[in-house]
């Protein structure tokens, strides 16, 4: 009886470390993709202004003429401590020039205006795991005026 029961608590106790590691890494993962979420809804607050704020305007403009823009940790709006287990990454990608209608606009065949589509690629993970939360978004500028 007393083996019986010793083997019943084995299992139950490497039972309850598996449902822990698990509820542990949805944590993680929870974790890592409200981080990249909220840095791409960050950069997006920052960009989308108009007009916006000369720094990004340059880096729109950078993408525009490299094709991508890697920023820098130091420039992301949810910046890691150094003890931070996270690694965040966030790139601008240029993606091409087309025409659009512009809010306002009365909707003419054969009219538009010419609107540059970019991509913001925001990416956290988390380091010596495989966890990792990649979140896009799509904007649309109308070129600046010359």
């Amino acid at each position: 009886m007393l083996t019986i029961l010793t083997i019943i608590a084995i299992g139950t106790t490497t039972d309850i470390g598996f449902q822990s590691n698990m509820a542990r890494n949805s944590q993680f993962r929870l974790n890592a993709f409200n981080r990249s979420l909220s840095e791409l809804n960050g950069q997006y607050r920052e960009m989308v202004p108009t007009p916006p704020t000369p720094p990004n305007e340059a880096l729109l403009l950078q993408a525009l003429s490299d094709g991508k823009v890697t920023l820098a940790t130091s420039d992301l709006t949810q910046a890691p401590a150094e003890d931070d287990p996270f690694t965040p990454e966030f790139s601008i990608i240029y993606l091409n020039e087309a025409k659009g209608q512009t809010p306002g606009e009365m909707i003419v065949s054969g009219t538009g205006t010419a609107t540059y589509r970019f991509e913001f690629n925001s990416i956290v993970t988390l380091k010596n795991t495989g966890i990792r939360s990649d979140q896009s978004i799509g904007i649309i500028r109308i070129p600046p005026k010359e």
